[in-house]
């Protein structure tokens, strides 16, 4: 993994600036660390999504629609 930054400059509301502010305070963390958070997790629920997906896809070919389905299909 490259640990090369570069700078983004990102324009935020009033409020959304003052609650990066108060959490970053709160947390004693920086507007950066917060807001590189915020992308990991952003990050991580896109590729959930992408997961979720595939996964009803598949259930879809299998014809598993409820709970019961996946109980007897495990056994």
């Amino acid at each position: 993994m490259d640990n090369k930054r570069t700078i983004l400059n990102v324009a935020v509301s009033r409020e959304e600036l003052r609650f990066l502010e108060k959490r970053a305070k709160d947390e004693g963390k920086t507007k950066s660390e917060l807001a590189r958070e915020a992308l990991r997790i952003y990050r991580l629920n896109k590729e959930l999504d992408e997961i979720q997906k595939y996964g009803q896809k598949i259930a879809r070919k299998l014809g598993i629609e409820t709970l019961e389905d996946v109980e007897r299909i495990a056994g």
